[in-house]
């Protein structure tokens, strides 16, 4: 993996394998591409201007699914070995390979974000007088449910 010398405070202008090598992995850790980019120390006008080349967009984006992947993987071999000792890392695989049957979100589960609590107060009132076997009132419920 390219690790730049300490000494050296230049930024590249040519973006190499071993830049993009260091700014995939970093992303893939979670780190923005900004903060990848000058990790990698390479300036940003040279990484804007290598990205926009479709060629090497399409190899960078390639570069960091298959990163992704990999780490998926891992994670999955992990849960799935853990998995025979504690039934939460069982539940936690259901979760992943079948969100749409074992997820937080699974069917049946209404979930609304909203900045706005009078939104979430008007959704309330109507769901209320849609259904019936409701116990609660929207007043009891009030703000912030």
């Amino acid at each position: 993996m390219y690790q730049p010398s300490p000494a050296s405070t230049e930024l590249a202008q040519v973006v190499t394998d071993a830049h993009v090598d260091v700014i995939v992995r970093h992303m893939e850790k979670g780190g923005s591409e900004q903060g990848a980019v000058a990790l990698a120390r390479v300036s940003r006008d040279e990484w804007r201007n290598w990205r926009s080349t479709a060629d090497n967009n399409e190899f960078f984006f390639r570069r960091l699914e298959e990163e992704r992947e990999k780490l998926i993987e891992k994670n999955l071999d992990a849960i799935q070995l853990h998995a025979v000792k504690d039934w939460r890392a069982a539940s936690r695989m259901l979760e992943v390979i079948a969100p749409e049957r074992y997820g937080a979100n699974g069917p049946g589960t209404l979930t609304i974000t909203t900045g706005d609590p009078s939104l979430l107060d008007k959704a309330m009132k109507i769901v209320y007088g849609e259904v019936s076997d409701v116990k609660t009132t929207p007043k009891q419920l009030g703000n912030g449910l």
